[in-house]
């Protein structure tokens, strides 16, 4: 059978053999054409803002409720503090080797404890935002 065909099978039975009932079945194939919305190709997509994310000058400390990974990015912190002055390379006045090491210092007020809880995980986080050292955990008195 080819495409657009008909088979119509059909069984008959006599009188004499009453067990026996009539049916018949009826089969169609048929091909279709599938359609494709090749959507507004006028419409060009802008390529997204490329980040290093091995660069050290963006790289940002990040404190998330316990048990919240960084997601690769996906993920805001509660709080963040950039490894330079205001989250800018252009001001950072510290070379990368010097960004290797050192210590942050901020407030539990940063960090909501009322709806956010008091267990926290911090996280080093790349230019993307992904996690790349982590968790330290820590908890804070109500």
């Amino acid at each position: 059978n080819g495409p657009d065909e008909t088979t119509t099978t059909q069984a008959t039975t006599t009188a004499d053999d009453p067990v026996t009932t009539t049916m018949a079945a009826t089969t169609t194939a048929a091909t279709t054409t599938p359609e494709f919305d090749e959507g507004d190709l006028d419409n060009e997509l802008e390529e997204p803002d490329m980040i290093d994310a091995t660069d050290i000058t963006l790289f940002s400390m990040g404190v998330y409720m316990r048990m919240a990974h960084p997601q690769g990015g996906a993920l805001a912190p509660i709080h963040s503090i950039p490894f330079c002055l205001n989250g800018d390379p252009a001001e950072c006045t510290k070379t990368p080797e010097q960004l290797e090491f050192g210590e942050f210092t901020f407030s539990t007020n940063d960090l909501n404890m009322s709806e956010n809880g008091s267990g926290f995980d911090v996280w080093i986080l790349n230019g993307l935002g992904g996690g790349i050292a982590g968790p330290y955990t820590f908890y804070a008195d109500l």
